[in-house]
């Protein structure tokens, strides 16, 4: 059995063997290195691999956290996957704001997100894969009182039907590319749909940040987002991109009127790298912050946009 399984028993409670590890693992002090640390030999000497899954503890939230899987160990561990990206959503997330997770995979940016902006704001999360769904819906139901809503499909340029990869043991790796010739990958059908149709059908404002994890994919969903049906581009952007020399998913937004910065892997304090300065194709997070973002945002991550007279 793995750990996506929708076969796995229902999430337990941790032992309080398990309590204590996960709260020595948390006292790691740095912004990266928790994925790694997690799944290395280290923590597998505390924590065996097993097809089981734990309520994680995610801030004040819950979350189902399967021990074997790459993102279920470090949710499980430290209550976060990547603590740089936490500390984006930090700075440019408040009380009261909509934002959206497009890649949600076991939730736990999309709790993070959820108790940023209380109970008057919305977090429009977004997760197709079947397996990693089994988990996502256990959190969200334990979780009653955040304001999430989860639509079960994924995002792309046009509405359609496409076949979902699905790695067991890594359900953060899911994507449209065929993975058949790796082991331990499930294929499944999923419905595709486009974020402006989402986002105006059910009324959202404008975004205070769109976060965008979806393997390789994120240009197909900004297509879908300011194609036919366009919506208020979001003030923020947080996306993964293997390839910033070349990106597709770039060049639509600095069509947009986004600027690009890098977030580099630094140890203790986080200071973004401005696209063209040395560093920013070395990092694999990035954030776009567009024209008209509120000046709070720009001053929250310490970074400077060629226009002014922005609102706060």
């Amino acid at each position: 059995m793995t750990a996506t399984d929708a076969t796995l028993p229902v999430t337990a409670t941790q032992t309080g063997y398990e309590r204590a590890v996960s709260a020595l693992f948390r006292l790691y002090p740095l912004l990266t290195g928790c994925a790694s640390l997690a799944n290395g030999a280290l923590s597998r000497r505390f924590i065996p691999l097993r097809s089981r899954a734990v309520w994680a503890r995610v801030g004040s939230a819950w979350c189902s956290a399967p021990q074997n899987d790459l993102v279920g160990r470090t949710i499980f561990l430290f209550g976060d996957l990547d603590r740089k990206v936490t500390w984006v959503i930090d700075r440019v997330v408040g009380t009261g704001d909509t934002v959206a997770d497009v890649g949600a995979n076991l939730g736990v940016e999309t709790l993070i997100l959820a108790q940023r902006v209380g109970a008057g704001g919305r977090v429009i999360s977004f997760e197709p894969s079947p397996p990693t769904l089994v988990h996502l819906e256990r959190t969200i139901a334990r979780n009653p009182g955040l304001p999430i809503t989860l639509h079960k499909v994924a995002l792309g340029a046009e509405p359609a039907e496409l076949d979902l990869s699905v790695p067991i043991s890594n359900a953060g790796r899911a994507t449209f590319h065929h993975l058949t010739t790796e082991a331990g990958v499930k294929v499944f059908k999923v419905k595709v749909e486009t974020l402006a149709s989402v986002l105006n059908t059910a009324g959202a404002p404008r975004l205070a940040l769109l976060k965008l994890d979806v393997e390789g994919f994120e240009a197909l969903v900004l297509q879908g987002l300011f194609g036919p049906g366009t919506v208020v581009p979001p003030a923020t952007v947080l996306l993964e991109e293997h390839s910033p020399a070349d990106s597709p998913a770039f060049r639509l937004l600095k069509a947009q009127g986004y600027r690009l910065f890098g977030l580099p892997r630094q140890f203790m304090r986080l200071v973004l790298v401005a696209e063209g300065a040395a560093g920013f194709t070395a990092c694999g997070d990035f954030v776009a912050v567009h024209d008209t973002a509120p000046a709070s945002v720009t001053r929250a991550l310490a970074v400077e946009l060629p226009t002014a007279g922005h609102a706060d």
